[in-house]
């Protein structure tokens, strides 16, 4: 089968990645020979600074080959021109790249995947090395990335990026290897074009937990800096908030962002090893999630609000998420426990009109809660994780909450010179007892 392979000693260091260009007619990310001409021209007379020098990841161009795309990082440990905003020219000049020695693909490599594809001279037995078989890239709405030489029941993280200037990767799935074999995994196109791929070695599959971050910070861990945030507040327990790290290799859809839970979120660390996982709070409901699930009810809730406004350009503010409990899958008709991410532009005297929540389930207008998303209603969107009593399957996921949905989305559309108030808020129903949680993703880059 026809590919690509970039090859990495997996014992050594325990990722690989690359950039392919998913369309053909798409050109990949490098620099012309009128600009490299121009370049040198201008630093000529300066002498590269030392590998010691340089930042250990940026945008690495090659002089030799101006065509490619830049690497990550300095994989090679050249010397390199400083171009600033990140960007370094490699002095590869006299760099064989051709015929790389075991010893020099345990770095990490970048290749740029045009028509019919390219490779490394050989591979040894212990090297990880990534596929993407040219005829996949074909298919309208996915493609197909092929783990080899993976190592039995090791977990592997596969990020994404279509842009190296964007501080976060995305996490698409794990996947576990299999000695000997091919590990696939498939990928979705989503409308981009270039795709920087990221096969990460899981050292753990523990997810992490910090509940030591600011109300202020998680909000703008949750915009970034494409709006000016203010007036952030925060109303629960202070176990009930925090960030999460880990997430792809723990099994989930999102690897960092906001945990908000109505219980506390070391509950949220797995394994999956109890049916009743509960903190409770001692805390009240909030009036707002009562609307949603019959006028009253709610109790732990945990709600962080902020507002947010665009100085100039009108953007879509996306919250990603995965809303996750222990009430999974025996309580689904008793203790509807609900979450909401509204956002209003209106008020009475101080207090915003939260009623419009964007956190719906997928092509419906039903609020995201036990009773709307579980294996009887839109199941399509609920992911079982094995509840030690009440499951006959095996957990997917290494977090204690018995079952979870699959990665939503949450839009609104930010006009300039707005307001808009943001107030997320998830809790218990009916009683404090198996806690729910939302995982939200953090924000990578300004649409």
């Amino acid at each position: 089968m026809r590919g690509v392979k970039v090859g990495v000693a997996a014992a050594v260091l325990g990722f690989i990645m690359f950039v392919i260009p998913l369309f053909a007619d798409q050109p990949t990310q490098s620099i012309s020979e009128g600009e490299l001409g121009f370049v040198l021209e201008a630093i000529k007379k300066l002498p590269p600074l030392p590998p010691e020098n340089l930042p250990p990841s940026g945008m690495f161009y090659s002089v030799k080959n101006p065509e490619w795309p830049p690497f990550p990082a300095n994989v090679f440990n050249l010397s390199a021109w400083d171009l600033g905003e990140g960007g370094f020219l490699l002095d590869d000049r006299t760099w064989k790249y051709e015929g790389l020695t075991s010893a020099q693909s345990e770095q990490s490599m970048l290749m740029d995947v045009n028509s019919g594809g390219g490779s490394f001279a050989s591979y040894t037995s212990d090297e990880l090395w990534l596929e993407v078989p040219t005829n996949s890239l074909a298919v309208s709405n996915q493609f197909s990335v092929i783990l080899h030489n993976t190592v039995t029941n090791q977990p592997y993280a596969i990020l994404t990026k279509s842009d190296l200037t964007w501080s976060n990767w995305t996490a698409e799935l794990r996947v576990t290897g299999v000695a000997g074999n091919a590990t696939p995994a498939q990928l979705p196109k989503n409308d981009r074009t270039n795709l920087f791929i990221w096969a990460r070695t899981c050292s753990s599959s523990n997810l992490i937990v910090d509940a030591s971050p600011t109300p202020q910070e998680l909000a703008q861990l949750l915009v970034g800096g494409c709006v000016t945030i203010s007036n952030v507040s925060y109303t629960g327990a202070a176990v009930a908030r925090g960030t999460f790290t880990n997430g792809i290799c723990s099994g989930l859809a999102i690897d960092n962002g906001v945990i908000l839970s109505s219980g506390d979120i070391t509950n949220a660390i797995g394994p999956n090893n109890t049916y009743f996982a509960s903190s409770p709070l001692q805390t009240n409901g909030d009036t707002d999630l009562d609307t949603l699930v019959g006028g009253s009810g709610t109790i732990d809730a945990t709600v962080l609000e902020f507002d947010v406004i665009s100085p100039s350009n009108s953007i879509t503010l996306t919250f990603n998420y995965i809303f996750a409990s222990e009430e999974y899958p025996e309580y689904i008709n008793h203790y509807n426990d609900p979450m909401a991410i509204f956002v209003s532009t209106n008020y009475v005297g101080t207090n915003w009109i939260n009623t419009n929540n964007i956190a719906l389930v997928p092509g419906t207008t039903n609020s995201v809660s036990v009773s709307t998303i579980n294996e009887n209603s839109n199941p399509q969107f609920y992911v079982d994780n094995g509840d030690p009593k009440y499951s006959t399957n095996a957990p997917v996921a290494n977090v204690q909450y018995d079952g979870f949905t699959t990665l939503l989305s949450a839009q609104t559309q930010i006009l300039p010179g707005i307001t808009y108030h943001i107030k997320i808020a998830i809790a218990d129903f009916d009683d404090n007892g198996y806690d729910s949680a939302v995982f939200i993703k953090a924000a990578t880059q300004c649409p």
